[in-house]
């Protein structure tokens, strides 16, 4: 894939992220679960109680949105890792761990959603269960985005693209860091990952009239 369509998919991903960011339902009751954005703490509830507090809003049509939107995002950034993979990546086995983990993760994440709108459907009557399932896929998600940031660090540090290497290595550590310690770190993810794309948008605009390397 061309620089231009690198570029396209790029402006796409950022576009859709705050778009995502602008839609997150303000709810100041989140801070009870340590976390400022809404859309983190609905994806990190621990059982019942917690997920009705995330849902206790006047702005819960909200998360409905929100949550559709994120389908487009899903699609937007799987587009684009997997492509930059197959793309930078020399050797086949790292395509295959970076395209892998991306379109594994895009799989969890899809499976998040269809369970975040599972809980939006109903007035009441939350489980454990429904609070687990939306944990459990959105950290496995964070997971296989880790393992794939860190092949498309590799990836592009073969290419001596160093500043944005650094920079999925760096969002790759963040979470990483956040999976074993202290999960509403996660937020931390969406300012690094965003001066990361914001860098990558620079490079291929550079680059979009180039051929390919």
């Amino acid at each position: 894939m061309s620089p231009r369509h690198l570029l396209l998919l790029t402006l796409a991903t950022i576009a859709l992220a705050v778009g995502l960011w602008m839609l997150s339902p303000p709810h100041p009751e989140q801070s009870q679960l340590g976390y400022r954005s809404s859309a983190f703490a609905l994806q990190m509830v621990r059982d019942w109680p917690s997920l009705t507090i995330v849902l206790a809003t006047p702005a819960r049509a909200g998360y409905r949105l929100h949550t559709f939107l994120d389908f487009g995002f899903i699609l937007a950034y799987g587009s684009l890792w997997i492509a930059m993979g197959m793309r930078f990546g020399k050797r086949a086995w790292l395509k295959w761990i970076v395209g892998g983990c991306i379109a594994a993760a895009m799989l969890c994440d899809l499976a998040e959603n269809f369970a975040i709108l599972r809980v939006l459907g109903i007035e009441s009557g939350f489980t454990n269960e429904m609070a687990l399932a939306i944990r459990g896929w959105a950290l496995r998600k964070w997971m296989l985005l880790m393992l794939g940031w860190f092949g498309l660090s590799i990836a592009l540090l073969t290419h001596r693209l160093l500043p944005l290497a650094v920079g999925y290595a760096f969002t790759a550590g963040v979470t990483a860091t956040a999976l074993m310690t202290y999960t509403p770190m996660l937020e931390l993810v969406a300012p690094v990952g965003a001066l990361t794309l914001v860098a990558q948008a620079i490079y291929f605009i550079r680059h979009s009239g180039r051929a390919p390397a």
